[in-house]
């Protein structure tokens, strides 16, 4: 942004933090749309270079063990079961996968739609109208432009590992086109992963089509790239910062509360269950809390910074400082 927008960013990530606290309510379906859709860049990249990795090194166990499982299975069944048996297994399981994936492409739509009236209406959506968003038509659109987006960053970093993989890290010359080359990779995989979450924004919050969306997410994109790619960087920090926050959380809580709890309840079979039981269902609700805490404030930033941008014209805060620089 301009040196006179240098508040813009910090105005738009307190704003979205203070939306995604105070509509905890959306927290639930923002924790499951973030666990296969598009939007949190860190989880996106981090999953996508697994599935990179796992291509690489030829294992699903790399991905998703379940994957893996249910292949072997799957392969054992095809020797031993009947055809039609086998068919209806394999019908049953990928109409299962596919049930949850527009399950979790529902919530997605239903958490951007109700930031979308929240922040552009002033508008608290209803359980009623939570609900219709995740009934919503759209959600096949939506689960295209994900996956669309999630293979088109795989094979992104697919052809960039194995250009990375050719340089010899003994070389010097080798070793500073990898850093460089590293570098530029991250920087094309957050503009990838804008772009997508900009269509998904624009299909859900503004209720646009696919068509129209896509266009309007990649003219925003061409406009505004190094923004783009600037918020995504903000984003990834915050990420990290709360990972490393839950991480180190967590680890307190265990030493501090739950092992003191087991030890004390070690010696009753009753009061060890549950004590487990309890200390599970607390674990869970805190990771399942913070998850869609991150979410749905990523969510909501990327709702106001697409208002923003569509308003507003901007410079990057990289370009006002380079120009700044030639100008000394």
């Amino acid at each position: 942004m301009t040196a006179n927008d240098d508040s813009v960013y910090r105005r738009i990530f307190r704003h979205s933090i203070a939306l995604s606290w105070h509509h905890r309510e959306l927290w639930p379906l923002a924790a499951m749309a973030g666990m296969l859709t598009t939007g949190t860049i860190m989880h996106d990249l981090w999953r996508t270079g697994r599935l990179a990795q796992a291509i690489f090194a030829g294992g699903w166990p790399l991905v998703w063990p379940p994957a893996d499982f249910a292949i072997r299975y799957l392969r054992q069944a095809a020797l031993l079961t009947d055809w039609r048996v086998l068919t209806a297994s394999v019908l049953i399981f990928f109409g299962v996968i596919l049930g949850i994936l527009l399950f979790f492409i529902a919530s997605q739509h239903a958490v951007f739609k109700a930031l979308h009236r929240r922040i552009k209406h002033d508008h608290v959506s209803s359980f009623e109208e939570l609900w219709l968003d995740v009934l919503h038509p759209r959600t096949g659109s939506l689960l295209l432009v994900n996956l669309f987006g999630k293979v088109l960053l795989l094979n992104f970093l697919l052809v960039s590992g194995i250009l990375i993989a050719r340089l010899n890290p003994l070389n010097i010359i080798d070793s500073l086109a990898g850093i460089i080359f590293s570098l530029a990779t991250v920087i094309i995989a957050f503009g990838i992963a804008g772009m997508t979450i900009l269509t998904v924004t624009r299909m859900s919050a503004d209720g646009e089509s696919l068509r129209t969306g896509a266009g309007r997410a990649w003219q925003l994109l061409k406009q505004h790239t190094v923004i783009v790619v600037e918020w995504n960087s903000v984003l990834f920090a915050m990420q990290v910062f709360a990972l490393g926050a839950y991480v180190i959380s967590v680890a307190l809580a265990a030493k501090l509360i739950a092992f003191p709890i087991l030890a004390f309840t070690a010696t009753n079979l009753t009061a060890a269950l549950a004590a487990n039981v309890i200390l599970a269902g607390v674990f869970i609700l805190y990771t399942l809390g913070l998850a869609g805490f991150v979410v749905t404030t990523t969510y909501a930033s990327w709702v106001l910074l697409d208002d923003e941008l569509s308003k507003t014209p901007h410079t990057s805060r990289f370009a006002e400082h380079f120009k700044q620089l030639r100008k000394k």
